[in-house]
């Protein structure tokens, strides 16, 4: 249960825990000093994350996307306008605020989009590469631990062009993270505290 949806600014990110080959540990400090949140040890904090502008640029770029152009869904029947349907995205927002807030960029291209994503590769060369990779265990464990995103992807194999109403059923939807709040209210009036470990790869 959602018990306050807010924007909270971060007061600071200290370093727990010195960067090492396996990353570092980072305590991020927030300030709802001017919000109604109040919150117990041990309680949940959701973070709602947000596609940055590059990425949501390379994307409409190479896709050749109107960032502003409007999603909207017809229905057939009148009475289905009624229904709560689950739509892949919600009506009447542009393809800006779809990258924004709804469509993740960032989550790791696995087998199943690689499978969904072939059909719209346009070099015979790259299409190639890719079903080899699909069909070849070592070459898609390989291509797996590049870990790459949709946009790594497209910039490496630049003759993928995905339909923005193919792209929707292709790439994941963005949820909100989880973490413990790792402060007490008692010990911090208006801040609490989150743990997070940092990890760097190429």
């Amino acid at each position: 249960k959602i018990l306050s949806a807010t924007l909270i600014p971060i007061e600071s990110i200290t370093q727990l825990r010195q960067e090492t080959v396996n990353g570092s540990t980072l305590k991020v400090t927030f300030n709802y000093e001017n919000t109604n949140l109040t919150y117990n040890v041990g309680d949940n904090i959701l973070i709602f994350p947000k596609n940055t502008s590059d990425k949501i640029d390379a994307i409409c770029k190479h896709m050749q996307y109107d960032p502003n152009d409007i999603i909207f869904y017809k229905f057939k029947a009148p009475e289905a306008t009624k229904k709560k349907l689950n739509l892949p995205l919600p009506n009447n927002i542009t393809i800006q605020e779809a990258f924004v807030n709804y469509l993740d960029l960032s989550c790791q291209v696995n087998k199943d989009m690689l499978t969904k994503i072939k059909k719209f590769i346009a070099d015979e060369e790259q299409y190639k590469k890719i079903c080899n990779i699909i069909d070849n265990k070592d070459l898609l464990n390989e291509f797996l631990s590049k870990r790459y995103n949709i946009i790594d992807l497209i910039a490496e194999y630049n003759s993928i062009y995905v339909p923005f109403k193919s792209l929707i059923k292709i790439l994941p939807k963005m949820f909100p993270r989880y973490y413990t709040v790792a402060s007490s209210p008692n010990n911090k009036k208006n801040k609490f505290d989150i743990a997070i470990t940092l990890v760097n790869w190429k």
